[in-house]
């Protein structure tokens, strides 16, 4: 009986050492993929969040904290300190946006401007899904927010270029007048 139970403690032993392996392996790959998940995020400037409707609790990744001008380490947002960080002029736009998304449960998208602590003001572009439980209840909204300065910076240039060139062309009509 002895020699049954030494059998069984060293197969309980493999088995348990092979338990331990595959964890090992898939809390590496497991390691990676939320690396390369950051790093594919901060290349396109695109953060992500999870607002818990429920509560004022709202995750952010570290490159939507990073977007905002924020320490991915400082306090947790809520609800109402992330409205804190919309540009004045857009917190009714965005408010009414998010009022509409809840009501509706529909996904939806919109642009607007946020000012970072230092004062500087930057564009971004939000698309936000809602989430259901198994009973159809909304749970949470998520999604993504980017950072669109550039594009609405290249945009405003070429207005500009178009608006010069149009005037140049009028003045040299009136001048062959």
């Amino acid at each position: 009986i002895l020699g049954f139970i030494g059998c069984a403690l060293g197969l309980l032993i493999a088995a348990l050492s092979l338990q331990r392996a595959r964890r090992k392996r898939t809390e590496l790959a497991l390691a990676e993929k939320e690396l390369r998940l950051r790093e594919a995020q901060a290349i396109a400037r695109l953060g992500s969040f999870h607002w818990d409707v429920s509560g004022e609790g709202v995750v952010w990744s570290d490159e939507l904290y990073r977007i905002y001008g924020l320490d991915p380490g400082e306090p947790s947002i809520t609800y109402k300190t992330y409205l804190e960080h919309v540009h004045p002029e857009d917190r009714e736009q965005v408010g009414r946006a998010v009022e509409q998304g809840l009501a509706t449960w529909q996904p939806f998208e919109h642009e607007y401007r946020i000012v970072r602590p230092t004062g500087e003001t930057r564009w971004v572009f939000a698309h936000t899904q809602p989430i259901f439980d198994v009973d159809r209840v909304l749970i949470a909204m998520q999604g993504v927010c980017q950072d669109i300065t550039d594009r609405k910076l290249a945009e405003e240039a070429l207005r500009d270029s178009e608006v010069r060139a149009r005037r140049a062309l009028v003045e040299q009509m009136l001048a062959g007048v």
